[in-house]
């Protein structure tokens, strides 16, 4: 069973006027009154005379194959023996069904059923029921309705069998077909509500929506992407994502998907969403949450896959040391544009750097990418990785350092580990991970030593092993320095604080045993917006983990950054 129309459906038809509210009393009329009466009645038989009868409306079943005809050419596809044969009408007494369907439960005013063949890979025919719900008084809802069912046999038909069809996600059964009636007929009420429902709700992943879907297709038309040429490749997917992967969205279409939220006519398409049936942003009633900027509060904004994100962005409690906001796209895509009078418009830059002093944010000596700023409309669309913005507070002069590599920063710890090592870890691994303008650098296992054999024959390692190196690079000084205070802490009690670099910890430890002492050190210092580690293992004997080597190796790693 397919469920057909959500409440929006119901809600939008208006009931009908009671009767008999202004009919004529039966007595009391007098000689004047009958007269009149007979007057009108003389009228009335002569009106055939003097003016057209109404036209006829069309039926249920001309409405069924009219829009089976209309979706499809668009779709370029043919119900076998037509639509008369193909489809079958029933009308029912009942006010609406009750159905339970994507885990809620609706009043529908219609419902469709199909039937398949002996192995259910094909449908050979379908049943559209309409219930009195969904007639009302407006014939745009009849229309609709029957635009909206008419469509879910063709998505029977494109689908690759009954068990392909029913694992279909809501937002392409329904939204699809919310949209094809909302593209069909003008002023249709379940369309109007449902787009309200999607402008109302941009952080709702798509797949997490039922009819309020019409959004991400009405969408896909306004960016110049046609729903009705990708439907067919959307059916036959076997999945959410890969309906999703079918509709190939463009960067177009991502750039603009969160912007249209925001309902900013002045400035063309790319911040409004349009087409028929869409409300205004007065009915929508959309509260975009407000995001504001500190010295201390640096906002990571994350967006769900297949989401949408909109804020109010406000630089106005930034204080005048720290004037400029570094605003950095990781994940998704981003459109942040002023309101204040200022100039800004930004799309998918990588790192936006915003001036909150009205003197400006000059830095001499530098070039200076400040753009002036106060408050402005921050969008960023998930698509299928999910969204991520981080804004950071810094100083409009503070020198920012570029990535390091983990590889040759410790001195002669070369990359090729020992053999006995190696035969459990392999080679020396290594990764390099960038985020817009962060990125860190990991190595591990990591030796600086000599081989040599035993009085046993056998080989073994005599020296120091680190275990990990790691390399961050932070988009500024604060958020180097937020994360510096964020590495995991051994006790309090057993780290020192070296005079190295701009703030450096060190932890050691001794053991001893029958071949001599054997040490270990952690560090970790940050050069302005560079926070290094590392982590070593001394054999017996071997020094260079103690505390007075560890140190040295951390002044030689903090020459290096």
């Amino acid at each position: 069973m397919i469920k057909a129309r959500t409440p929006s459906r119901l809600s939008s038809v208006p009931k009908a006027a009671s009767p008999g509210g202004s009919a004529w009393k039966r007595h009391g009329v007098g000689v004047l009154a009958s007269a009149l009466l007979a007057l009108c009645a003389a009228l009335t038989l002569a009106a055939p005379v003097l003016a057209k009868a109404p036209p006829k409306l069309p039926s249920d079943r001309d409405l069924i194959d009219q829009y089976a005809a209309v979706e499809g050419a668009h779709l370029g596809e043919v119900l076998p023996g037509g639509p008369e044969k193909f489809i079958k009408l029933v009308e029912s007494p009942k006010y609406s069904l009750t159905v339970h369907v994507y885990g809620k439960t609706y009043e529908a005013a219609a419902n469709t059923e199909c039937k398949y063949n002996s192995v259910e890979n094909e449908a050979t025919g379908c049943e559209i029921t309409l219930y009195r719900a969904a007639h009302g008084d407006h014939n745009h809802n009849l229309r609709g309705t029957i635009a909206h069912e008419v469509f879910h046999v063709f998505e029977v038909r494109m689908s690759h069998g009954r068990a392909e069809f029913f694992n279909h996600g809501g937002w392409l059964i329904e939204g699809a077909a919310t949209w094809v009636a909302s593209a069909l007929v003008e002023g249709d009420d379940g369309a109007n509500f449902n787009w309200a429902l999607y402008l109302h709700s941009p952080p709702t992943p798509l797949f997490s929506r039922v009819e309020e879907a019409v959004g991400f297709f009405g969408h896909m038309e306004s960016s110049g992407i046609n729903p009705w040429g990708r439907f067919k490749a959307m059916f036959e997917a076997d999945s959410n994502t890969a309906s999703y992967a079918a509709a190939n969205v463009t960067k177009t279409f991502l750039d603009n998907e969160a912007s249209v939220f925001f309902r900013e006519k002045a400035w063309g398409d790319d911040w409004n969403a349009t087409g028929k049936n869409v409300p205004s942003a007065k009915e929508v009633g959309l509260k975009v949450p407000a995001v504001s900027v500190t010295a201390k509060l640096h906002p990571k904004l994350l967006v769900k896959p297949y989401a949408d994100g909109v804020y109010t962005l406000s630089l106005a409690a930034m204080p005048a040391s720290m004037p400029v906001a570094e605003v950095v796209l990781l994940k998704g895509n981003m459109r942040l544009r002023s309101t204040d009078g200022d100039h800004v418009d930004a799309l998918d830059e990588p790192q936006v750097l915003l001036c909150s002093d009205p003197k400006g944010c000059s830095c001499p000596g530098h070039n200076s990418d400040f753009q002036q700023f106060k408050t402005g409309d921050l969008a960023i669309t998930g698509g299928v990785s999910g969204g991520e913005v981080e804004i950071t507070a810094r100083k409009p002069c503070e020198v920012l350092l570029p990535a390091r590599s983990c590889e040759g920063l410790l001195p002669d710890f070369d990359v090729p580990v020992p053999a006995g090592i190696k035969a459990i870890v392999g080679q020396a691994p290594s990764a390099e991970v960038t985020h817009g303008n962060s990125s860190v650098s990991i190595c591990l296992f990591l030796a600086k030593g000599i081989e040599m054999t035993n009085g046993e024959g056998e080989s073994v390692f005599d020296g120091v092993i680190a275990a990990s190196v790691e390399v961050q690079r932070y988009p500024s000084v604060a958020s180097a320095t937020e994360g510096f205070m964020r590495i995991p802490a051994f006790p309090k009690s057993l780290i020192s604080h070296p005079d190295v670099g701009e703030e450096a910890d060190l932890f050691t430890l001794s053991t001893p045993s029958a071949a001599g002492i054997e040490y270990a050190a952690s560090a970790a210092v940050r050069v302005h917006n560079i926070v290094a580690q590392f982590t070593i293992f001394g054999t017996p004997g071997n020094t260079e983990a103690s505390p007075a080597g560890a140190l040295a190796l951390l002044g030689a790693v903090t020459a290096k950054l």
